[in-house]
């Protein structure tokens, strides 16, 4: 039997797709992987999601992937001076007024560290302890692959960045009142993963083969490959396994964080007419059914490259 890496998935936040009901679009897909062979480079791509207010202006869902190519991010920070308003995710008691560092260590990281605030919480809580797994992996997945860090490269300083997320102390409280920690999340990845193995042995795109590279170094390509082509058919494990017994405080209550930040901006005094979203993809699915229900409307999708995966055989250094 085969079974995804899901925790490992997990802490990219990557794969998600979301139904839309225009007659000209059954499915909008948030991830794809483009398989070059053994001659061309694969691609694993994010989309970038425009939907509609009933008010008129137009809102790009941006499914950010923590872990990439820095041309990625550098193009996405070109990409966001062009919008009158961009909504962020990032867990947090202090917003950067500067650009978040410093960037994930090359070593282990603090055990310590959490995993999406720039800086530490002067009480250390369950929450603050379970949240740095996530950071370990990817840190751990940064350094085998040879990618960059999203907060590396990304430039929240910006006037028209406004911050759509939890803070620390709410994210902590949220998964205290749920009963929820990052422990049992990934428990319940695993046991997702191996009930619906059971269910369809056939749904695993890939076994874990590659995985000795993460400890030995050696090519990261086919790696990258493994994962890449895995993540788009990963969302209904994520969702069984976040948000089977309910809203999460991971996803869906922070979902409704970003939607609410947005309903605010749109009902001050001259709202922005082009707003994004920037928030990891696994998301996507929640927010955009969130926006459905209050009459927004799907609009087209962009795709862009995160990962450019060379051929087998011509290995790839770290930026």
């Amino acid at each position: 039997m085969r079974f995804h890496p899901l925790p490992l998935i997990a802490a990219l936040a990557l794969p998600c797709f979301a139904k839309e009901t225009p007659p000209q679009v059954e499915t909008v897909e948030c991830t794809l992987f483009e398989d070059g062979g053994d001659a061309r480079p694969s691609r694993l791509k994010t989309s970038i999601i425009q939907m509609r207010a009933p008010s008129g202006q137009t809102v790009d869902l941006v499914g950010a992937i923590h872990i990439a190519d820095q041309a990625y991010y550098d193009g996405l920070n070109e990409r966001f001076t062009k919008y009158d308003s961009v909504l962020y995710e990032l867990v947090t008691d202090d917003p950067p007024e500067t650009k978040v560092s410093p960037p994930p260590s090359t070593e282990e990281p603090d055990k310590n560290a959490d995993a999406e605030t720039t800086t530490a919480p002067a009480k250390s809580t369950s929450a603050n302890s379970s949240t740095s797994a996530i950071r370990f992996f990817q840190v751990l997945l940064k350094n085998a692959l040879g990618l960059t860090y999203q907060t590396e490269i990304i430039d929240y300083t910006p006037e028209h960045f406004v911050h759509a997320d939890m803070s620390q102390r709410e994210f902590n409280a949220s998964m205290a009142a749920k009963g929820e920690s990052m422990q049992s999340i990934f428990e319940n990845a695993f046991r997702t993963q191996i009930s619906m193995a059971n269910e369809d042995p056939d749904s695993a795109a890939a076994d874990l083969s590659s995985m000795y590279t993460i400890f030995s170094g050696g090519d990261n390509s086919q790696l990258k490959r493994d994962l890449g082509s895995i993540m788009v058919g990963s969302v209904s494990l994520l969702a069984r396994a976040f948000e089977s017994e309910g809203e999460s405080t991971l996803l869906g209550a922070r979902n409704a964080v970003a939607v609410d930040t947005l309903k605010e901006i749109l009902a001050g005094e001259n709202p922005p007419k082009n707003i994004a979203i920037f928030y990891g993809a696994a998301h996507l699915p929640g927010i955009v059914d969130l926006l459905k229900k209050d009459g927004f409307t799907y609009q087209s999708t962009e795709w862009l490259t995160a990962w450019e995966i060379a051929p087998p055989g011509v290995k790839t250094t770290a930026p």
